[in-house]
């Protein structure tokens, strides 16, 4: 399935926005949870690795849900594609990472993180914006064998020490 979350309209095909995002943050959590047991918290056997391999997977899943069907249902029920739509579905996902943590400064600065990259991403979308090109610019490299000879600074330095000792 070749379907990317912007080929349709905000509000519109919920249902495969949310396979695509659910996906990738299964994908990520899967990613996260390797780092985890491997290097962090110090985890034998099949029992308890698979146990944490749920306990990260679902806050992780849970908020890439939460955040595309709030998104899609405020995009439905006010009949707008705009920022508030993103900000609305930053926030509850951050509240799904909080009460994962059982913290409620981690909801609300996940939230804020969440509803950030989502502003960010939208207007990426909206502006055009082309985070990795298919041709990058050619680096800028002179030509000129002696071009370290010239002077690109701001203030000129004339070869004369001028300062006085104090």
């Amino acid at each position: 399935m070749n379907y990317k979350y912007y080929d349709t309209p905000q509000g519109k095909d919920c249902d495969k926005k949310l396979l695509f995002s659910t996906k990738y943050a299964a994908a990520a959590s899967a990613v996260y949870t390797f780092y985890d047991v491997l290097f962090i918290s110090d985890i034998k056997g099949y029992g308890p690795t698979m146990a944490r391999f749920a306990f990260n997977a679902f806050p992780f899943v849970g908020g890439a849900a939460a955040f595309t069907a709030v998104t899609c249902l405020s995009a439905n029920v006010r009949n707008k594609d705009d920022y508030w739509n993103y900000v609305l579905g930053g926030f509850s996902a951050g509240g799904v990472m909080g009460a994962w943590r059982q913290k409620v400064a981690v909801g609300l600065g996940s939230g804020a993180l969440l509803c950030l990259a989502g502003l960010v991403l939208h207007t990426s979308v909206v502006e055009g914006w082309d985070f990795f090109p298919k041709n990058p610019a050619p680096p800028m490299v002179s030509s000129d064998p002696t071009d370290f000879k010239n002077d690109y600074s701001f203030i000129k330095n004339d070869g004369k020490r001028n300062w006085v000792k104090q």
